[in-house]
């Protein structure tokens, strides 16, 4: 059950551990995002970027980084708000010294505290809503404007 890293490290029963599983979980959901956002940078724009003498870290940072950032801001939140409220993967990777927001949760609704679940969880929802309403402003400040007649 122990995973050890190059550096000579073991990652179960760590923080780490949870952190790589949930991006394991959620890099599907990530990439799906982020993929449709790349599909529509056309390549003429890298080829344009290469004949005017750009490396490809500049390519990467001058062309790409700009043209995905909203796709990948949108990916980040995403993931952030449903990864917030996983509480499966947690609750089988837990221990004392590194439990999650979902974690507390389940232990203290155990408790019989349902106070404390809901203060919790209202708390949660507020943080989660006011990341959302940050979203929503970014995407008005940043995204794709429509003229209408």
């Amino acid at each position: 059950l122990y995973l050890a890293v190059p550096w000579g490290g073991v990652v179960y029963g760590t923080i780490w551990i949870i952190t790589l599983a949930m991006i394991t979980n959620w890099m599907p959901f990530g990439m799906r995002v982020v993929s449709a956002n790349m599909s529509q940078i056309h390549s003429e724009l890298e080829e344009a970027s290469y004949v005017a003498g750009a490396s490809w870290t500049r390519t990467f940072r001058r062309v790409f980084l700009p043209l995905l950032s909203p796709g990948l801001l949108a990916a980040w939140i995403w993931v952030t708000v449903h990864a917030f409220r996983n509480v499966s993967i947690p609750l089988m990777l837990f221990t004392r010294e590194n439990q999650t927001v979902g974690v507390q949760i389940f232990n203290i609704y155990e408790r019989g505290s349902y106070n404390g679940v809901a203060a919790l969880g209202v708390t949660l929802i507020i943080i989660l809503s006011l990341l959302v309403l940050l979203a929503q402003q970014i995407g008005k400040r940043f995204g794709v404007k429509q003229t209408g007649k």
